[in-house]
């Protein structure tokens, strides 16, 4: 039989209450409209970054609707419990506070570092690689430098459309740099990424990455017609497969960094306690 301890549990699921926190700051439900308007002033975005660094952490915690919020949560839950202990239920039946404690500092390292690092870190790079792939940016201006043959009415109408190209480029990018993200699903895709590198435990990662890398393989495989077509939207997606992805690696490396630096410091004690021994 199961047995839980309530305070234990509630310790452990502190990033859950921080996000519901951030969401209704005042104790009530947002409307939608206020709730897109919390995303504008603390979601990340390049610009807004720009203006305010500390979106950097609290883009972590905002949400953009009810259902948003729901799954997230959800998720977030799941990979908390995975997270530490010996087993998923000896993490349940956890009654020793200073440990859930601990162990809630963990989580939270991984949830806030992971997903900043590949969470943004992978969603810029996809971003610059569709505003690449679209505007062929770097096969045009080779192009440009190496026709060098022509009338000078071909020179004229080439310097021309290179212009164009990169004024067409430049406005995407601006357009894709005013894109507010939402981290806390990177940060829980991170989670879930360090359970399995460092615990071993595929069970949230097979459930929620491995959808999240199908999407992003069909993204990046994505035709040019179908990208010459949506030009009037900006580089990325409204869902970041890419920066769940990104914070999916950053846990597994944290993970591996981890179990790295706790087998050094466990032999160096072994050897320091051998040594007292002799």
């Amino acid at each position: 039989m199961v047995c839980v301890d309530l305070t234990c549990v509630a310790i452990r699921l502190t990033p859950v209450w921080v996000c519901l926190i951030a969401y209704c700051p005042n104790g009530k439900r947002p409307t939608p409209l206020q709730a897109l308007v919390r995303v504008m002033d603390y979601g990340f975005s390049v610009e807004a970054f720009k203006r305010k660094p500390i979106v950097l952490l609290t883009h972590m915690f905002v949400h953009a609707n009810e259902s948003h919020l729901a799954g997230n949560l959800t998720s977030l839950m799941a990979t908390l419990l995975e997270f530490g202990g010996p087993s998923v239920q000896r993490n349940v039946e956890e009654h020793n506070v200073w440990v859930s404690v601990r162990r809630m500092v963990g989580s939270f390292a991984v949830f806030i570092g992971g997903g900043i690092m590949g969470g943004i870190g992978g969603q810029l790079m996809f971003n610059d690689a569709q505003l690449a792939c679209r505007h062929k940016r770097w096969m045009s201006l080779l192009s440009v430098k190496g026709e060098t043959n022509g009338t000078p009415l071909d020179a004229v109408i080439r310097r021309a459309k290179s212009w164009l190209e990169r004024m067409k480029y430049k406005i995407d990018k601006k357009r894709t740099d005013s894109i507010f993200m939402c981290g806390a699903s990177a940060g829980i895709c991170s989670l879930a990424g360090f359970n399995v590198s460092y615990y071993k435990r595929w069970g949230t990662a097979l459930t929620m990455v491995a959808p999240e890398v199908i999407a992003l393989v069909c993204s990046l495989l994505s035709s040019q017609t179908r990208l010459a077509n949506t030009a009037w939207l900006p580089a990325g997606e409204v869902v970041g497969h890419a920066a769940h992805v990104g914070g999916f690696t950053a846990g597994v490396c944290i993970g591996l960094a981890w179990r790295w630096f706790s087998r050094v410091y466990r032999n160096a004690r072994q050897r320091k306690q051998r040594t007292k021994k002799v």
